[in-house]
């Protein structure tokens, strides 16, 4: 009993498989150890260490936010679709939203966020909320005959586009309230493994809204490498402006109909467009459309930035602490603690149950205490006891073979050969040849 848990489980492990208690006290010996076991892994547990980034709430910052205000829409010339195929390569991350061909988007389409344009200077990782617009992109191919295109496609200067470049021709806009339907050719042999034939898109652009995005931002210190690098859907705005219409007029300043739109791809688009030819099977298939659903969200950054009407106001503004560290329990942790607590709890209440017994009953418990807590009491009683006699010869034996000795039924009370006494001797020995201890008697 004096032993440790581990030294408990020993001893009971090396009782001879003769010993009468081997497997009650082997079995109490593991239940021992598994909560001491509980007991060490609870606060280790329950205290989480994280390096999630703790934001605060800043001063607000100068931003430009647009809005789809069709009387104010105007062609400011600017962005072009040259200058938007250079931006490209500026675009990091999700600052697109969630842009199928570099992420697992939800539903198997693109989320294009577009937020507030950022006026000032910014550190690594915070993140301004302003509002901007929200809305689904998904596009359809298939490789079609050149008798389903518009005769002006098959002329020779439109067949000698440049296998690095990407040459794109609207057809149609088919437009509705919060629904833009778009349909194009990619102009180039390397889509379709037929060359008679060339890849045809339809891109549809759903669930147009307003919303509130928020904007983070990457830097390495200095105010030129600031780049926008997560664009994330926060909350939907109760004025809702924007529909099919303003996203068309966006859209056909860039990506006019009936005109071959060559764009230099480098970049992202380069990666994404020219991974391999279009075969029509359902990986490649997959990829051109995922590549069609990039091009739309840069082209529309591009579009919304060149029409729609601005304006300049002041955006919260949320700072990453990097310094600090948050501390927290998590919910494994402290099940644990409570499941400790409550079996501690539950001991202690059987202890005192069992306890208050001895403090009504007529005889002494303190010498039984004794034996049990103190090593040099127990070793002291046992030398004075009729079992010392079985010890002989055994200063060599294994601790199984003395154990094993050991093994005897004993009571500790007062000698019955000290009954007549003045003063009693507490012995530990054979039940019989002891009788109980009383409060009201001495004892040596």
């Amino acid at each position: 009993m004096q032993a440790n848990s581990i030294g408990r489980l020993t001893f009971a492990y090396n009782l001879p498989k003769t010993c009468t208690y081997r497997k009650q006290l082997l079995t109490l010996s593991l239940l021992w150890v598994a909560v001491e076991f509980v007991k060490v892994r609870a606060p280790i547990t329950a205290t989480g260490f994280t390096d999630s980034l703790i934001s605060t709430l800043e001063s607000p910052i100068g931003c430009i936010v647009y809005k789809a205000n069709l009387e104010y829409m105007r062609d400011r010339t600017y962005p072009t679709m040259e200058s938007t195929a250079g931006v490209s390569e500026l675009l990091f991350g999700d600052a697109l939203g969630c842009v199928r061909s570099n992420s697992n988007c939800v539903g198997n389409k693109t989320q294009f966020v577009h937020g507030p344009q950022l006026m000032g200077a910014v550190g690594d990782g915070d993140t301004i909320i302003g509002l901007g617009f929200y809305m689904n992109i998904s596009s359809s191919c298939a490789c079609v005959q050149p008798m389903n295109v518009p005769t002006p496609l098959l002329s020779q200067n439109q067949s000698l586009i440049k296998l690095s470049d990407l040459a794109v021709y609207p057809l149609d806009y088919v437009i509705q309230d919060h629904h833009i339907s778009s349909t194009a050719i990619i102009l180039s042999p390397r889509y379709c493994n037929d060359s008679k034939k060339v890849p045809m898109c339809v891109t549809n652009i759903t669930d147009i809204m307003d919303v509130e995005v928020l904007s983070t931002f990457s830097t390495d210190g200095t105010t030129a490498s600031i780049a926008l690098v997560k664009s994330q859907f926060y909350q939907t705005t109760e004025n809702q402006q924007i529909g099919g219409t303003a996203i068309h007029g966006a859209l056909s300043t860039i990506l006019r109909t009936n005109e071959s739109n060559t764009i230099a791809m480098s970049g992202i688009l380069k990666a994404a467009f020219l991974g391999s030819p279009f075969s029509g099977n359902a990986t490649q298939k997959v990829s051109l459309e995922a590549a069609m659903e990039m091009l739309y969200s840069i082209l529309l950054r591009a579009g919304i930035q060149r029409t729609f009407d601005t304006d300049g106001l002041s955006c919260p503004r949320y700072k990453i602490q990097k310094d600090r560290t948050m501390v927290f329990l998590n919910s494994t942790g402290s099940l644990a603690i409570f499941f400790v607590a409550s079996l501690q709890l539950v001991l202690c209440i059987f202890s005192l149950v069992l306890g208050s017994y001895w403090i009504f009953s007529t005889t002494p418990l303190s010498p039984a205490i004794r034996v049990i807590r103190e090593p040099k009491h127990f070793l002291a009683s046992l030398a004075a006891s009729p079992f010392a006699a079985n010890l002989q010869g055994t200063g060599n034996a294994p601790a199984s073979e003395i154990w094993s000795r050991l093994d005897v039924v004993a009571r500790i009370g007062e000698s019955i050969h000290t009954v007549d006494f003045e003063v009693g001797e507490i012995l530990l020995s054979r039940p019989e040849e002891v009788i109980p201890l009383a409060n009201d008697r001495k004892y040596r």
